[in-house]
């Protein structure tokens, strides 16, 4: 697979080791190219080739601006955009914010290496996709 087959991710998380930690678990699978990377969502939105990416990765929880406000203007400016939150939390609180912020999904950070590859290749192909675990 060459790299314009790949699907193009670009991952936002203010924690420089929880992007490596993605960065490394997205390189064990032949499918993924990881175009940008990003530590809070005003740093995402100044970036020029947001449009030229498949999905965004985005941590919640970020200071300067988190993902919830960084996904509202992106399905805004961005409508066909794909974005999937990367949070701790698993409750329908959550899931409601995530929903109206314009998420196609979400992964809990303690099940990336379980749910990762399957959430993105499902987002990817225009679904839905949420823990099953979800307390909801």
């Amino acid at each position: 697979m060459n790299d314009t087959e790949k699907i193009s991710v670009i991952i936002v998380d203010d924690n420089p080791s929880a992007i490596e930690g993605v960065k490394l678990l997205l390189s064990t699978y032949n499918k993924f190219k990881v175009i940008a990377t990003f530590n809070n969502g005003e740093e995402l939105l100044n970036y020029n080739n947001i449009h030229i990416c498949n999905i965004i990765l985005m941590d919640i929880e970020m200071p300067v601006m988190g993902g919830i406000e960084a996904a509202k203007r992106i399905s805004f400016l961005y409508p066909d955009t794909k974005m999937i939150a990367i949070t701790m939390y698993q409750h329908r609180l959550y899931l409601r914010d995530i929903l109206s912020a314009g998420f196609h999904g979400f992964v809990n950070k303690g099940r990336m290496a379980e749910d990762l590859n399957d959430t993105i290749n499902k987002v990817n192909s225009n679904k839905r996709h949420y823990p099953k675990d979800l307390n909801i």
